[in-house]
This record gives C-alpha cells, sequence and structure tokens, in this order.
C-alpha cells in the first residue's frame, strides 16, 4: 500500500504539468504553421512603415487563434471534467458593474501606459515627439481606435490562451499561489512564442534576433503582470 501511494504522489508532479506542457507544444506547433508561408517565402520586416500585405494578415489571424485553439483542445482532450467557460475564465463577473469597470479598466490602462512611454521616449531623446502635428496624429489615432476594436477577438485569442489557460495552473500549486514563477515562465513562454515573427522583424523592424528577443522577454514579462491584473 505504500508503494503505491508514493507512486501516485510521484505521478502527481507530471498529471499537474502534462496540460502547461501539451498547450505549449500545440501553441507554438500552431504559431510556425501559421507563419509557414511569410518563412518560406523569405519574408523580411526592415522599416515599422511599411505596409502590411494580406498574406501576412492571414498569417497573423491564424497565428493569434493558435493560443486559444491550444487551450481548447487541452481542455477536451488532456484536461476534462469541466465545463469550458469555467476552466478558461470565461463566466461574466458578479455584480454586472465589476465586469463594466473591468472593461474600462481594460482600455484606459494601456492608453495610460502608451502615453507614458510617448513621455520617456521624448524625454530620453528616443522618440521625436516635438516633430508630431497633431491633425495627422489625431487621425493616425482614430484610425489605430479603429483597429485596436476590429483586431480584439484576434487578441482574444491569444489572451485566452496565456492568461485563461496557462497562467492560472502556474501560479496555484499544493501550498498556494506562486506567482513571481508563474510571471516569470508564462512572459518567457509567451514572448519566444512570438519566435518566428522576431525573426522576420515583426515586433522590431531591422533588428537582429540577438536584440529582438531579449528585448520581446523583458517586454513580456514586465508587461504580464499589468495583464493579469487588468
Amino acid at each position: 500500500m505504500t508503494n503505491v501511494s508514493a507512486l501516485s504522489v510521484g505521478r502527481e508532479p507530471v498529471r499537474r504539468w502534462r496540460g502547461p506542457l501539451v498547450y505549449l507544444t500545440l501553441a507554438n506547433l500552431g504559431m510556425w504553421a501559421a507563419m509557414s508561408p511569410l518563412l518560406i517565402d523569405g519574408f523580411q520586416r526592415s522599416d515599422a512603415r511599411e505596409e502590411t500585405s494580406s498574406l501576412a494578415e492571414v498569417c497573423i489571424a491564424a497565428a493569434m487563434f493558435a493560443p486559444a485553439l491550444a487551450a481548447i483542445l487541452v481542455n477536451r482532450l488532456v484536461e476534462p471534467g469541466g465545463r469550458l467557460r469555467d476552466a478558461l475564465a470565461l463566466r461574466w463577473p458578479r455584480p454586472w458593474g465589476r465586469g463594466v469597470r473591468a472593461c474600462l479598466m481594460g482600455l484606459a490602462v494601456p492608453a495610460g501606459l502608451t502615453v507614458a512611454a510617448l513621455a520617456l521616449g521624448a524625454a530620453t531623446g528616443a522618440y521625436p515627439l516635438g516633430e508630431l502635428r497633431w491633425g495627422p496624429t489625431a487621425a493616425w489615432a482614430a484610425s489605430m481606435l479603429v483597429q485596436i476594436v476590429v483586431s480584439l477577438p484576434l487578441f482574444f485569442g491569444e489572451e485566452l490562451g496565456w492568461q485563461g489557460y496557462l497562467f492560472p495552473r502556474l501560479a496555484r500549486s499544493r501550498n498556494g499561489i506562486r506567482l513571481l514563477p508563474a510571471y516569470l515562465l508564462t512572459g518567457c513562454a509567451f514572448a519566444l512564442w512570438h519566435l518566428p515573427t522576431l525573426l522576420m522583424g515583426g515586433q522590431y523592424p531591422g533588428r537582429p534576433w540577438y536584440v529582438s528577443v531579449p528585448a520581446m522577454l523583458i517586454s513580456c514579462t514586465l508587461v504580464l503582470p499589468v495583464f493579469t491584473w487588468l
């Protein structure tokens, strides 16, 4: 009986890690598969002002749904037994007003961080804020707002996987909540999931991989607590 109990205890960490490992495998396979047409074509983004081609838009959209699809498959095939919306935190919070406040915060906080980043860039001379003209800038901001609204389903595809599935499972342990390791592991996994696009200059146009990959690791790890709080 003692040997059987010890064997069960030994298997418990394996079972606990099986779902996250399968999720990471599927999410990364989905990303590489979605980006393969661009990689085969030798696509490189050297300037942030370049227009995004139709092929690139399709590949990006497919890639952004990969984490959600991976989370759903793991929930159905590897960790069955619960309702999907409970397992991936898809219930509207109660009371109703709490959800509305959360949505407003989700709009306000990224906007505030963007303004702070622009101000910091201008103060350090890294971003020529003084050269901006309010007319063209306002038009650009309005177009960006439209793009954000249209892209919400795509970003939801990412966050359902990283925030809805992976982070909560890494944060929970038998001894309580382990936030710091969960932040670091999820941030690194999220950053490295972007590796195909980083190799093509997606997030950091014209920068080599040995600059863009560490920058993405730092960026994702720092912003993850903000996403989790929101």
